[in-house]
């Protein structure tokens, strides 16, 4: 596979190949720059000054039938920045990285970063789908075993080797032990969103083994909206392969039989009764709580701004805003990010003053864009989904769009737009059928 990926490759090219395959690498072997510095970040840096100074086409040429608009999505989180209101004096007190016009600028820029790059991996994916798919499922297969040996081996109650960048993890209770959750990223959402793209990436090059092994990466994660979307996944997997594969009706009945067994033993289980019902029934867990609240506070943010939104990254410096006086005391905090975004821990002993004073996400994509880019912001958003449902839906790539279901649903649950391999994943959707009708293939 190695040999192959490198044949006849151009700079410009491997470089582009070499990053997809640091994606997962979010958070381990980061440079601590106010936000982690990764090193798919940096080889995509070289690449673009690289395709610059040799005017590379893949850099140059830009599919606008595509890109367009996300493009438009970019321009109007611009000018909904440009005329966003002040922040308040209240969440103006927050430990934080640049500040409310610093946030937003940072990530204005970056979000620029993420859709040059997204139309670099397009470009170079039409030519050699195969081989930035080999770089993606390489990153993940370090990812995934690493992920699991941190999570065993503290249920083990062992202290793991961490990677540099590790130094503050996400854990999960269960059993009485702190099971580490997010692998080589910074939370378990994180985590399993990537495991779910890669569960897909590797059905579609037909490579099951590797399924499951990301498969078991995402229930090690403990996200409850990954596993859900995982589930999905594999139910439109087994129906796929029930109508279309050669299988006798026997062994076909047998199948449903043993995947309802399965599937009811499973509720049965610790894990269930954990990562569903603890969750999303009882009050014993904060993040659903928070999620629900930073929910509403995002909706009273669209009523009042509607057509721009509030900002893009300005929705922690104006929810209290948004929050019913009468309400204010339930707030629930999420625990620390890192060490520059400082959140107090909830807690009945936490005087309320504090806890008004924490910085808040919306962990929703789709009321992130709402609330930040107002409607408009929403549409361009909503326009870029349907034009990558349309150049995709058409052709074999079953088990791509199958993920790209999954997506949305975690969708739901996840804290920005502007992660990068989520991008990738795109452009690889997107370039698939290209690449298949393409007269020459990379694999």
């Amino acid at each position: 596979m190695i040999r192959h990926m490198f044949k006849k490759q151009h700079l410009f090219d491997l470089l582009v190949i070499i990053a997809v395959g640091f994606l997962p690498f979010t958070q381990a072997l980061t440079l601590d720059l106010k936000f982690p510095f990764k090193i798919y970040e940096f080889l995509l840096v070289i690449a673009i000054g690289w395709g610059a100074v040799t005017l590379d086409p893949k850099l140059l040429h830009i599919n606008w039938k595509i890109v367009g608009p996300a493009v438009a999505l970019w321009m109007v989180a611009a000018l909904s920045l440009a005329v966003a209101p002040s922040s308040s004096a209240i969440s103006a007190a927050y430990a934080v990285r640049f500040g409310p016009t610093g946030d937003g600028l940072a990530k204005l820029v970056y979000f620029l970063f993420v859709l040059l790059s997204f139309s670099i991996i397009l470009n170079v994916s039409k030519d050699r789908w195969h081989d930035v798919a080999n770089a993606w499922l390489a990153g993940a297969i370090f990812a995934a075993v690493y992920s699991l040996v941190l999570c065993s081996m503290s249920f083990a109650d062992v202290h793991p080797s961490l990677l540099p960048g590790l130094e503050r993890h996400q854990t999960f209770s269960y059993a009485g032990h702190k099971l580490i959750r997010s692998g080589t990223f910074e939370e378990g959402n994180f985590a399993g969103l990537f495991f779910i793209l890669s569960v897909g990436l590797a059905m579609q090059t037909g490579r099951r083994f590797l399924a499951v092994l990301f498969t078991l990466a995402v229930l090690a994660t403990f996200s409850t909206i990954s596993i859900t979307a995982l589930f999905i996944l594999w139910l439109v997997y087994g129906y796929y392969y029930l109508v279309n594969g050669r299988l006798r009706l026997g062994v076909k009945i047998a199948t449903i039989s043993l995947a309802v067994f399965s599937f009811f033993i499973f509720l049965r289980s610790d894990y269930a009764n954990e990562v569903f019902r603890r969750k999303l029934v009882t009050d014993q867990v904060i993040s659903r709580n928070v999620r629900l609240e930073a929910a509403r506070m995002a909706l009273n943010a669209v009523r009042s701004k509607p057509i721009l939104g509030i900002g893009l990254s300005q929705f922690g410096y104006h929810f209290p805003e948004f929050q019913p006086k009468e309400e204010r005391k339930a707030i629930l905090t999420n625990e620390p990010r890192n060490k520059d975004l400082n959140s107090p821990p909830a807690s009945p002993n936490v005087p309320v003053e504090r806890i008004l004073l924490s910085k808040r996400i919306i962990n929703n994509v789709y009321l992130e864009i709402l609330a930040e880019t107002g409607v408009l912001g929403f549409l361009c958003f909503l326009a870029f989904l349907v034009v990558i449902v349309r150049m995709t839906w058409k052709n074999d790539a079953v088990f791509l769009k199958a993920t790209f279901i999954g997506l949305l649903l975690v969708f739901n649950a996840y804290p920005s737009f502007s992660v990068l391999f989520i991008w990738a994943f795109f452009a690889l959707m997107v370039s698939y059928p290209v690449w298949k009708d393409h007269p020459y293939k990379s694999g």
